[in-house]
């Protein structure tokens, strides 16, 4: 496979998600992120021919997640009240406070999104394509090989990073060099066959797993800053919220130290 049919397959889905996300609808505007993110790790084999495009493509996919995020903690939020005895003032207090948040971040979003020119996009794709159509065979393997390299380490040196200490930001990163390893050995499989199955499987299990504990730590900041805006510290709610915060950071805690036990299992 050469570089032409690695990039415009995942720009093409891209494109596909595009008028969706900007009217709002939640599905595509997570297909378009994640079709974006796959886009980024083929344009990066490009060089310097792609860097319009990644910007667009990085610009689109920030914009997005900013309105993603608050849908993911409104899903999490509701299904964690339905398993936990919460108050239940406390519970429709952070409802509204997350769906008001929603709504002013949509708001702000839909107006970057309305200013993505498709046609635009179209056009530098169409530019990167003609480069890619002409980019040499033999030096598509060398070029990939060494991605994958590259992201192999980048993830490495983030997991040493992390260590065993439950750090947010550095959690973060590991995620991060996860979903960048994922779709970067899915291009070296359209090129070189499926020889990294059982990698990908496990890596699709660790970003899950990641993901999840990433939406909740994001939802803790959140009640956190709900916390922060209440008018009194003491009193009922306030405790209550105290209730709420503690449950969700000892989930997240729970799902750091699955992770920990994977990351140990794969350094064995």
């Amino acid at each position: 496979m050469d570089l032409l049919h690695l990039v415009t397959p995942r720009a093409d889905r891209l494109l596909s998600y595009v008028r969706g996300a900007q009217d709002g609808d939640a599905r595509d505007t997570h297909q378009a992120r994640v079709a974006a993110r796959r886009l980024a790790e083929a344009l990066a084999l490009t060089g310097t021919a792609g860097r319009r495009l990644e910007r667009d493509v990085r610009d689109l996919r920030q914009a997005l997640g900013a309105t993603r995020e608050l849908d993911v903690s409104r899903l999490i939020f509701d299904h964690a009240a339905l398993e936990h005895r919460w108050s239940k003032e406390a519970v429709q207090l952070v409802r509204r406070y997350l769906e008001a948040k929603r709504v002013r971040r949509h708001d702000k979003v839909a107006g970057t999104l309305a200013n993505v020119s498709v046609s635009r996009l179209r056009r530098r794709i169409r530019d990167v394509g003609d480069y890619a159509s002409a980019f040499p065979a033999a030096k598509l393997s060398p070029r990939l090989r060494a991605r994958v390299k590259k992201r192999e380490r980048d993830l490495r040196e983030a997991v040493k990073r992390a260590g065993a200490v439950y750090d947010i930001d550095k959690l973060h990163d590991v995620r991060i060099a996860v979903k960048k390893l994922r779709y970067t050995l899915e291009l070296a499989q359209d090129v070189f066959g499926p020889r990294w199955s059982r990698q990908l499987t496990a890596l699709k299990g660790q970003q899950g797993l990641l993901g999840h504990l990433h939406d909740l730590q994001v939802l803790v900041r959140h009640i956190r800053t709900l916390e922060g805006e209440l008018v009194s510290q003491r009193g009922p709610i306030a405790d209550a919220m105290t209730v709420i915060r503690r449950d969700l950071d000892a989930e997240s805690r729970v799902l750091h130290g699955r992770w920990l036990k994977l990351a140990k299992a794969k350094g064995k």
